[in-house]
């Protein structure tokens, strides 16, 4: 009897290749922040125009031809220098006629007074009427009211004269001259402007809801709560701060009604640059 074969079948399965499982991302950075209550300020920004805080119109007080610009246009003036020469000649001649009426003045009261004095005897002794001792007690009256009056109008005459002269009232800035050598001026006209360096007056324009918002602050900002605060500060065209706060506020008494806007001014000290 045969001898049965046994057969042995190995199957061999091969493995696929495969990649290992990505490693766990580090866990995330939590910072941790202390959380502090703190007041936040308001800032309120308005745009301003700046002027001395005393800007003078020099307006002539004759009216005549300029003769002379005295004074550097642009340039630091003093109180009293001459900015500008009128022409002094019909000035001149005025003072003299006035000089002239008011001496005659002096002598016509001279002679009522001798007539008085040589007319009280002669009156006394009934050799003139007493009439005409009046006349002349009322002619010295009458006289020495005359040279009162011109003694007014050489007054006068010679103020014109002084005021041919035109000088700065304040020291400041003068600003560049609005006539010229040979213009006839008169009163009316403004001849230049003179600024004064310090303080600086700052002008702004808030609307009527912003005055109320503040309005605790803004009536009261000279009071020392806030004057010794910088609660109001100038900045320049270039974002620089000036250096100097508020000196004093003033806020205007009405709303303007075409614009319902009202008008806050404040000083600041301007010294020069700070050392």
């Amino acid at each position: 009897m045969p001898t049965p074969i046994r057969l042995a079948v190995v199957i061999t399965v091969a493995a696929g290749c495969s990649k290992p499982p990505p490693a766990k991302p580090p866990p995330p950075v939590v910072r941790v922040a202390t959380l502090q209550v703190r007041p936040v300020e308001q800032v309120r920004e308005w745009l301003a125009t700046l002027e001395g805080a005393v800007t003078a119109e020099i307006r002539p007080h004759v009216a005549g031809y300029i003769v002379s610009v005295d004074y550097q246009e642009g340039g630091v003036v003093k109180t009293d220098m001459l900015l500008f020469t009128i022409d002094e000649r019909p000035f001149v001649a005025a003072v003299e006629k006035a000089v002239g009426d008011f001496r005659n003045a002096q002598a016509q009261l001279g002679k009522n007074r001798l007539d008085v004095a040589r007319y009280t005897p002669l009156a006394a002794e009934h050799a003139i009427p007493k009439e005409q001792l009046d006349d002349a007690q009322a002619a010295v009256r009458a006289s020495a009211a005359t040279v009162e009056a011109m003694r007014g109008n050489l007054h006068q005459a010679q103020l014109n004269l002084e005021w041919t002269r035109v000088r700065s009232p304040i020291d400041g800035v003068a600003g560049i001259a609005r006539v010229r050598v040979g213009n006839l001026v008169d009163s009316n006209q403004v001849l230049t402007v003179v600024s004064t360096l310090d303080s600086i007056r700052s002008s702004v324009d808030i609307s009527e809801q912003e005055y109320l918002e503040d309005a605790a602050v803004i009536n009261h900002a000279n009071e020392p709560q806030y004057a010794n605060t910088r609660w109001l500060e100038l900045v320049l065209i270039n974002n620089r701060v000036h250096p100097y706060s508020a000196r004093h506020v003033i806020v205007n008494r009405e709303i303007n009604p075409q614009t319902g806007t009202l008008r806050i001014q404040a000083l600041f000290p301007n010294p020069g640059p700070p050392s």
